[in-house]
């Protein structure tokens, strides 16, 4: 799935009603409770770039607060990463990119926050293409964690991503111009998402369906 980090208009904002579990992916389930009654559970989520952990993250994030838990999201690609860490106070943090640690800082200021929310009893999520591995007590630390991983998004995942997500945000979108997204488009979800929402504007604004001939045009 994809990593959308950001509400794109029309499709709305990553959740786990618009997020495709292909056959055998079980992570959504596990997820689903883990944002139910996070606890104190320490869980790290893997995959390949583009396989919907960011997606997954947020989704944790939102559907934690409808159950009345804070939980708190945050990008170690931000530039105030370090800062936002050390600071970061919540029933469940949940931190993306943790494969963008390069330095110590970044890495230290993470190790705390998991220590300071295991003495406090409370949840984090991590996620990442892989662990960090300049302060190798982080890397056992999370080494230690529950362990999710995410599979290669496949070009039927692709398809079937489409389709959910044009279902889910009411957008007039023909089997046939999916196959040619598919075919002539890039295959980067993230990108493939963004086409999407332009197709769905200028359905909005023509007042017809998306077709080929609007995708090839």
């Amino acid at each position: 799935m994809n990593q959308l980090a950001l509400a794109l208009p029309g499709i709305g904002a990553p959740g786990f009603e618009n997020y495709y579990a292909a056959p055998g992916n079980i992570v959504a389930q596990r997820l689903i409770a883990f944002a139910a009654s996070p606890g104190e559970a320490q869980i790290v989520l893997t995959g390949p770039s583009l396989s919907g952990k960011s997606h997954l993250l947020h989704a944790v994030c939102e559907r934690a607060r409808e159950h009345g838990i804070g939980a708190f999201y945050v990008s170690l690609r931000r530039a105030d990463a370090v800062e936002w860490l050390r600071n970061a106070d919540g029933a469940l943090i949940a931190v993306d990119d943790v494969d963008a640690i390069g330095e110590i800082d970044a890495a230290l200021a993470l190790f705390a926050l998991l220590n300071r929310q295991h003495d406090a009893r409370r949840a984090v999520l991590c996620a990442g293409t892989a662990l960090p591995t300049c302060l190798p007590d982080l890397h056992s630390r999370l080494a230690r964690a529950e362990q999710l991983l995410l599979p290669l998004v496949s070009d039927d995942d692709r398809r079937h991503i489409l389709q959910l997500q044009a279902r889910h945000a009411g957008i007039p979108l023909e089997p046939a111009a999916i196959e040619y997204l598919l075919r002539h488009h890039s295959r980067d979800l993230a990108a493939l998402m963004t086409r999407l929402d332009a197709l769905h504007r200028t359905s909005l604004a023509e007042k017809r369906r998306i077709t080929v001939a609007m995708v090839r045009g």
